[in-house]
């Protein structure tokens, strides 16, 4: 699943980075949210990952 984690991460660092460039929240704002955003984001991430590995795996058996 790290072929998951690590894009979504960098993609995470890149969208603080732009987000705190353009709108210049406070830290205890840019806390909060990335506090709540990040574990969603890679959460569903990998729930998304796991699903298309297990229908294709399905797929392969002839579940599907």
């Amino acid at each position: 699943m790290y072929l998951v984690v690590l894009p979504v991460t960098a993609l995470l660092v890149v969208a603080a980075l732009k987000l705190d460039e353009w709108v210049q929240l406070p830290v205890w704002a840019l806390i909060a949210l990335w506090g709540l955003a990040v574990p969603l984001v890679i959460t569903g991430a990998l729930r998304l990952a796991k699903a298309a590995v297990l229908l294709a795996r399905l797929e392969r058996k002839g579940l599907l």
